[in-house]
């Protein structure tokens, strides 16, 4: 359930509602071991569920193409570079950022009055 400060007239719950799998940084030159094919899974994992919201009317959160876009620009400066931590799956607080920014846009979440946004970064998603 959503605070009733918080609805700015959005559904009051989510249940209804799919969420899409965050990325495998399968593209960061990391040290850490690479399980090439992983993203394409969870990307193909995100398809289906496209297809399911369709044919029942559900709304989808999709977490892999902002993450991946995002993930593609750090890693046109440094190919080292990763949104997600260097185990190449969890996000840090960056991801985890993008990802409830991504989550409220989705669903029409409004934040309250008293939060403002402020301007991205360069290559960021506005607000």
């Amino acid at each position: 359930m959503v605070p009733a400060a918080w609805s700015g007239g959005a559904r009051s719950s989510y249940a209804k509602d799919f969420q899409k799998p965050s990325i495998y940084d399968q593209t960061a030159r990391l040290d850490r071991a690479n399980n090439l094919g992983v993203n394409d899974a969870l990307h193909a994992c995100g398809q289906y569920l496209d297809t399911l919201a369709t044919r029942h009317g559900l709304t989808v959160v999709d977490y892999g193409s902002i993450l991946n876009r995002l993930n593609d620009r750090l890693q046109s400066r440094d190919p080292a570079a990763t949104i997600v931590g260097t185990d190449r799956v969890h996000p840090g607080p960056t991801g985890h950022f993008v990802m409830t920014y991504q989550f409220l846009k989705s669903t029409g979440v409004q934040p309250p009055g008293s939060v403002r946004c402020a301007a991205p970064p360069e290559g960021w998603p506005s607000c």
